[in-house]
């Protein structure tokens, strides 16, 4: 396993711990495709994370999370939607 697969699955193994049913949107979560889901983002993206060496766990934790439409999800990919700064005052 290559090291962007190790972090990516460290950071993931962070976000199924989290009570992700806390955030806003949870009970719109669905799949691409079905209007009016939402997919779970990780604001600060998991391959920025990986690339600026930021622990996954502050990747995976739930202050980096929120439900977004699934289009908005898409369309994003791995773009952060706040910035470094932003994220490690979260943390």
């Amino acid at each position: 396993m290559d090291e962007y697969k190790r972090y990516k699955s460290e950071v993931l193994k962070m976000t199924n711990r989290q009570p992700i049913e806390t955030l806003d949107n949870y009970s719109k979560r669905g799949i691409s495709g079905l209007d009016g889901a939402y997919h779970l983002d990780h604001k600060y993206s998991i391959l920025e994370g990986f690339n600026q060496n930021i622990n996954p766990d502050i990747i995976g934790n739930i202050t980096n999370l929120e439900f977004i439409p699934w289009e908005d999800n898409v369309k994003k990919r791995v773009a952060c939607s706040i910035s470094k700064t932003e994220l490690l005052k979260l943390n």
